[in-house]
C-alpha cells in the first residue's frame, strides 16, 4: 500500500521485479517532480528535482550493488540542468528527457535505455560505459561528447551533432546515424554491423579503422571477443530482433557488411582514399569466402586480381607488375633466346670481366623486350627456342596490363 502522499509510480527494475517509486509527491499533484507528466510548454523547477533525489551517500552506497539511484519513467522535458550534473550510474530507463540541457553532464555508466532526447544539449557530456539501447537520440547536440564504451544498439541518431564526439569502442549496431554530423568524431574500435550512416556528414578527421572489428586480420579482435553483444539487454529487458539476429551471423558477413556501409559513407563526402580502402577489404572478404566454400577457380581469379591490379583500384600496382614482367623478361632474353637478325649471332651474356659489353647486352635485351610488350617489335632480333614462347607471352601479358591500366585509370577518373 502507497501513502496518499507518496508517488506510487511503477516500473521494472532490472531485476525484472516490479518496484514502486516512493518519494513525496509534488505540491498537490499525484505524483513526484520527477514522475510527474508536464504540459508541453512546462519545466520543472531544478533545484526541487535536485532535493527529492537520493542523498550523494546513499547513493554510492546503492552504486556498490546496482544503479546508483533509479529515476526510470521520469518527465523531465525541458529543463535545463546545470553544468556538470552528477547522473553517474543513475537508471533513466524509459525516461523523456526531449529537449533537456545537460551540458558536461556526467552520465557514465547510467542506463538512458528507451529513453527520450530528442533535440536535448549534452554537448561535453561524459557517457562512457552508458546503455543508451534504443534511445531517441534524433537532433542530439553531442558534439564533444565522450561515449567510449557505450551501448547504442539500436539507437536513433537521425541528424545528431557529433561533432568531435568520441565514440571508441562504442556498440552502435542496428544504430541509425542518418544525416549526423561526424566531422572529426572517433569511431575507433566500434561495432558498426547495421548501423546506417546515410547522408552522414564526415570528413578527414573523422576517425575509422582501417580494419573494422569482425575482421579476424583486425588488431582490436580480443577488443571484440569482450564486447560480444549477448541476445539478453543489459537492463533485464529483451534484445530486439535486430541484435538477436544479428548475434548468430558469421563474423565475415558482419565485416563485409560493416565495410560496404563505411564505403558508402566515405563516398558520399569524397573520401576517395578510405572509399577506395574499405572497398579493397570488402573484396578481401569476397576472396575469403571463396577460400571456405571451396571454390578455388573464384579464389584465384580474386587472389590475381589483388596480386595485379589491387581489385581495380591501383595504377601503380599495374605498373609495378609491368615493369617486374619487362625486366624479368630481360635478364632471360641474353640466355641464347635471341639473335641478331642481321648477322645471326645469339645475344649472350659476356664475360663478366667485360662490364661494358655486359651494359650493352643488357641495354640491348630491354630494348627488345620493350618492344615486345608493347607489341611495336622492328625485326632487329629474332627469337629462337623457349624464346619463341617467351616473346608470345611477354606479348600477351603487355595486352592484357595495358588494357587493365586503361581500366583502373578509367576507373578512378570517374569516381
Amino acid at each position: 500500500m502507497v501513502h496518499s502522499n507518496r508517488c506510487g509510480y511503477t516500473y521494472i527494475g532490472e531485476s525484472g521485479r516490479e518496484s514502486c517509486c516512493y518519494r513525496e509527491t509534488w505540491d498537490d499533484r499525484e505524483r513526484c517532480i520527477w514522475h510527474e507528466e508536464i504540459a508541453a510548454d512546462e519545466t520543472k523547477p531544478v533545484e526541487q528535482l535536485e532535493r527529492a533525489r537520493a542523498p550523494p551517500e546513499v547513493r554510492d552506497l546503492n552504486g556498490e550493488t546496482g544503479p546508483r539511484e533509479i529515476l526510470d519513467g521520469t518527465d523531465v522535458r525541458g529543463t535545463v540542468f546545470p553544468d556538470g550534473m552528477d547522473l553517474a550510474g543513475v537508471s533513466l530507463r524509459d525516461t523523456d528527457m526531449a529537449e533537456v540541457g545537460l551540458r558536461n553532464a556526467t552520465l557514465t555508466g547510467a542506463s538512458l535505455a528507451d529513453a527520450t532526447l530528442v533535440d536535448a544539449d549534452l554537448r561535453g557530456a561524459d557517457l562512457r560505459g552508458a546503455n543508451c539501447w534504443e534511445a531517441e537520440l534524433n537532433d542530439i547536440h553531442l558534439g564533444e561528447a565522450t561515449l567510449e564504451g557505450a551501448d547504442l544498439r539500436a539507437a536513433d541518431c537521425s541528424d545528431a551533432i557529433l561533432r568531435a564526439a568520441n565514440l571508441e569502442g562504442a556498440n552502435l549496431e542496428g544504430a541509425f546515424f542518418d544525416r549526423a554530423d561526424l566531422f572529426d568524431a572517433t569511431l575507433s574500435r566500434t561495432r558498426s554491423y547495421g548501423a546506417v550512416f546515410s547522408e552522414a556528414r564526415a570528413n578527414e578527421g573523422t576517425e575509422l579503422d582501417e580494419r573494422c572489428v569482425y575482421d579476424h586480420n583486425s588488431d582490436a579482435d580480443a577488443t571484440r571477443q569482450r564486447r560480444e553483444s549477448g541476445a539478453v539487454r543489459s537492463d533485464g529487458g529483451q534484445a530486439s530482433d535486430t541484435t538477436v539476429a544479428g548475434s548468430d551471423i558469421d563474423p565475415l558477413t558482419k565485416a563485409e557488411a560493416t565495410y560496404q556501409e563505411l564505403e558508402s559513407l566515405c563516398s558520399e563526402n569524397a573520401l576517395l582514399s578510405r572509399q577506395s580502402q574499405y572497398f579493397v577489404r570488402r573484396q578481401d572478404i569476397h576472396t575469403e569466402e571463396h577460400w571456405r566454400e571451396g571454390n578455388w577457380s573464384r579464389w584465384l581469379r580474386a587472389r590475381l586480381s589483388r596480386a595485379v591490379v589491387l581489385y581495380g583500384e591501383s595504377p601503380f600496382r599495374v605498373l609495378s607488375v609491368t615493369v617486374a614482367i619487362i625486366v624479368g623478361s630481360a635478364l632471360l632474353y641474353p640466355l641464347g633466346l635471341l639473335r641478331v637478325s642481321a648477322t645471326g649471332q645469339p645475344l649472350m651474356y659476356p664475360s663478366p670481366t667485360e662490364p661494358i659489353a655486359l651494359v650493352s647486352t643488357l641495354i640491348d635485351s630491354l630494348y627488345f623486350s620493350v618492344l615486345t610488350f608493347t607489341t611495336m617489335t622492328f625485326g632487329l632480333y629474332s627469337p629462337v627456342g623457349a624464346g619463341k614462347l617467351l616473346t608470345m607471352l611477354e606479348t600477351s601479358a603487355g595486352i592484357v596490363l595495358m588494357a587493365l591500366l586503361v581500366f583502373v585509370f578509367g576507373r578512378r577518373a570517374t569516381r
